[in-house]
């Protein structure tokens, strides 16, 4: 009986104890399932394909890097200071990093990403399907190249320029420079830009189709050339931005729909940034009012600033292309400011107002507070 009895009291216990084992896996796969995340994908400006995982319940993130197989993972806080708040801060090492997160739209860093050599990365939102998306795709796109040695391996010469997107599945990119170097570019700055929109000729043109699989990811294939480039798009009929990977060791191309409404009122508010440089990196927020003023507060690596400029917009073509000549950036440093704004979305350059080098370059969003 005692046998029976202990045997009995045994099973007991260890039914009890694989239940409550049970009832905490359960409870922690409820907890996992209940963890937001967002997913994004896109390239870094060594022209590497990447993937993020942003998870906003427990302030983490993780970056799968296709092209090297690395993998860079990290927490995050939000930036609490009242002008920047909303820009995601990353600590790794001893430096500090930023990020803007337009929810399940675009995504703009800085941060780590599987290579030293990206030192900026945007992505489109992974769960956008653009299959019947033609009609919000194509357009005119003012874009800019993001990479490292810029033209001619002179990294004070980026490449700018026109990418119309065709509902043929047909595109033509027209580019421009804003320095010449040896000449073999055409100088321009968007604000003396003097053509016709949409082009009819470039300099470049190919074809587009949605990938069978990733369906935010569009296959992109230049005349001429017999590697296919894998593009990204997060497109809607009142904001579109265009990703274009342009292959290892070559950066990307970002470009911003056209937007023939835009005026100074209807871009105002606070837009978050991420921005970089020659050897730097960091974030930071234009307050734009409805006339075009822009009070501006950045931090990075080389501290915290803040300022004002006023923004002209372009009377060309490029409605939503604002500008400000000769913007105050330090005691006796002045910089050509360009920003490129469409719906919440925003991406913004400059260059060195004494000599037209190239300075910063960087992306963002409106963010409401």
């Amino acid at each position: 009986m005692k046998t029976l009895f202990y045997t009995t009291l045994t099973a007991l216990i260890l039914a009890l104890t694989l239940n409550a084992c049970k009832k905490e896996e359960d409870a922690m796969d409820d907890s996992k399932q209940n963890e937001i995340k967002h997913l994004y994908s896109g390239s870094g400006s060594h022209g590497d394909l990447i993937t993020f995982n942003i998870n906003s319940t427990l302030n983490t993130y993780t970056v799968d890097n296709e092209t090297t197989g690395n993998q860079s993972t990290g927490s995050y806080s939000t930036l609490t200071d009242p002008n920047l708040k909303g820009i995601y801060n990353v600590t790794a090492g001893t430096d500090q990093f930023y990020a803007v997160e337009l929810t399940d739209k675009i995504i703009a860093a800085n941060f780590p990403t599987g290579n030293p050599l990206n030192t900026i990365s945007f992505g489109v939102s992974s769960l956008f399907d653009n299959s019947n998306n033609t009609s919000s795709i194509s357009g005119d796109y003012v874009f800019i190249v993001m990479d490292n040695t810029g033209i001619m391996n002179d990294a004070t010469i980026k490449e700018w320029g026109i990418l119309n997107v065709k509902n043929d599945n047909t595109w033509i990119k027209k580019n421009f420079a804003t320095n010449t170097g040896d000449g073999s570019v055409t100088e321009m700055s968007p604000d003396l830009f003097t053509g016709s929109i949409p082009i009819t000729t470039g300099d470049e043109t190919g074809t587009w189709t949605v990938n069978g699989t990733h369906k935010e990811r569009l296959v992109v294939k230049v005349t001429g050339s017999t590697t296919d480039l894998s593009g990204y798009v997060y497109a809607t009929p009142n904001e579109a931005a265009f990703l274009l990977d342009l292959g290892t060791g070559n950066g990307f191309l970002l470009g911003l729909k056209i937007d023939a409404t835009a005026s100074l009122s209807s871009i105002a508010g606070d837009y978050k940034y991420i921005n970089v440089w020659d050897n730097g990196q960091g974030a930071g927020n234009y307050s734009i009012n409805s006339t075009g003023k822009v009070d501006w507060t950045h931090k990075g690596s080389d501290g915290s600033s803040s300022g004002t400029f006023q923004l002209t917009q372009c009377t060309n073509g490029f409605k939503n292309v604002f500008y400000a000549k000769k913007a105050q950036i330090e005691t006796n440093y002045y910089e050509d400011i360009y920003c490129v704004i469409v719906g919440d979305i925003m991406m913004h350059f400059s260059f060195d107002e004494s000599n037209g080098d190239f300075a910063q370059y960087g992306a963002g969003a409106k963010l409401t507070p």
